[in-house]
């Protein structure tokens, strides 16, 4: 992860603009959520037929969630939970998810 990407927080409901170079888009993330991603090595190589319960995972806490606790439910059913007393959980353990925190 690129540091200089993570920025300063913003207030909601503003209009704003960011350069950026055509090969990065910017994202704007809700502080304490869950974003879940497909590694890259895994998209550069193509998703092809892959069945979704069969792809890896990145999943990605943004900041501190203000409760102490943030969940994600996926298309295809899967839930991630994260807390601060029990950290990260999944409510299917087979799957493969790397997990990483990004603090704002």
């Amino acid at each position: 992860m690129d540091r200089d990407l993570v920025r300063a927080p913003r207030r909601g409901r503003r209009r704003g603009r960011r350069a950026g170079a055509v090969s990065q888009i910017p994202v704007w993330v809700r502080a304490g959520a869950i974003v879940a991603t497909y590694p890259a090595n895994h998209v550069a190589a193509g998703l092809g037929d892959t069945p979704e319960s069969d792809r890896p995972l990145v999943a990605t806490l943004w900041g501190s969630p203000a409760c102490g606790r943030a969940s994600a439910k996926l298309a295809d059913g899967l839930r991630i939970r994260w807390s601060e007393r029990d950290g990260w959980q999944l409510s299917d353990p087979r799957r493969e998810v790397t997990f990483r925190i990004v603090e704002a």
